[in-house]
């Protein structure tokens, strides 16, 4: 759905401006609007891994490969 890609879209590009809490809200919001997509999980795992939080960033990762295997 194009609200899921330009919220996407929005989230990397503030995550690139290194505005990691905004990026982190539109990612926080992609999960509850799309819970089959594992896009923006590994994004907010890359979030948790620059911050030191490797624990929540394995976590994230493990639900992006359960969302979508492969």
């Amino acid at each position: 759905p194009p609200l899921t890609s330009a919220l996407f879209i929005r989230a990397m590009s503030l995550r690139a401006l290194g505005r990691d809490q905004e990026a982190q809200n539109d990612i926080d919001r992609l999960m509850s609007l799309s819970p089959h997509y594992s896009y923006e999980r590994a994004a907010a795992a890359h979030i948790f891994i620059e911050r030191g939080d490797t624990t929540r960033a394995l976590a994230l990762l493990n639900q992006a490969v359960q969302v979508q295997p492969g």
